[in-house]
């Protein structure tokens, strides 16, 4: 039982990221469905950077860097350029998806280097939850931070509360910006605006990780 909880937990940790990820994003009112091919495309390169160069910290940040940069793709096209996130988002996904399966062909049945476990020391004594939670990798006490962090950013910060009002309301944002540069304004006399793993479970990683968030997903807003 311990050891099966502990293997779900494991598994789960690339869905963590994933799905805390993806929560900012759309709480920001951008719905982003290239998600899929993003996972795909990342795991790919950082399976190939961490094997040529036999450092897995260098195949995390490979993996990053190609997912910020769909990212960055995404919002571009759809808030800078207004393009339909819909279809964005499935150009890219499919995009990314190919890439991944041609560009990682010969990587396809290696092995690469492996992310060692690190148990916590005393957390991992603790009955049932020690052997549960605490005798993982690295990457799996990331998840953890992930959540946590997410949750803290999303609802406890000015930022996070911001993007929540710009991505669920995007006019109620704009006039709350508009009332309090006037009241600044008053105050002074002038008037100042700031402007302010194998691809069949990746693919499921990532489609998990969009059904995981239900709700109200709003249209790319811009203030």
């Amino acid at each position: 039982m311990e050891a099966t909880l502990a293997t779900i937990v494991a598994s789960a940790s690339a869905l963590v990221y994933a799905v805390v990820g993806e929560t900012i994003t759309e709480k920001a009112g951008v719905v982003n469905l290239s998600m899929e091919g993003t996972i795909m495309l990342s795991a790919m390169t950082g399976f190939a950077v961490a094997y040529s160069t036999g450092s897995v910290p260098l195949g995390f940040l490979a993996a990053a860097g190609v997912g910020m940069l769909i990212a960055a793709l995404v919002a571009f096209a759809s808030i800078e350029l207004r393009l339909n996130q819909i279809a964005v988002g499935f150009v890219l996904a499919l995009l990314a998806i190919e890439l991944s399966s041609f560009l990682g062909d010969p990587y396809v049945g290696q092995h690469g280097p492996s992310v060692s476990a690190v148990p916590i020391p005393l957390l991992e004594d603790i009955p049932f939850v020690g052997r549960v939670l605490f005798r993982h990798n690295l990457s799996v006490y990331g998840s953890y931070l992930a959540i946590v962090g997410g949750y803290l950013f999303v609802f406890h910060t000015r930022r996070g509360l911001e993007m929540q009002g710009v991505g669920e309301r995007a006019d109620a944002a704009f006039h709350d910006r508009v009332v309090e540069a006037f009241r600044r304004a008053r105050g002074s006399g002038v008037l100042h605006l700031d402007g302010t793993q194998t691809p069949d479970r990746v693919e499921a990683t990532a489609w998990d990780a969009v059904a995981a968030l239900v709700g109200k997903q709003p249209g790319a807003a811009r203030v």
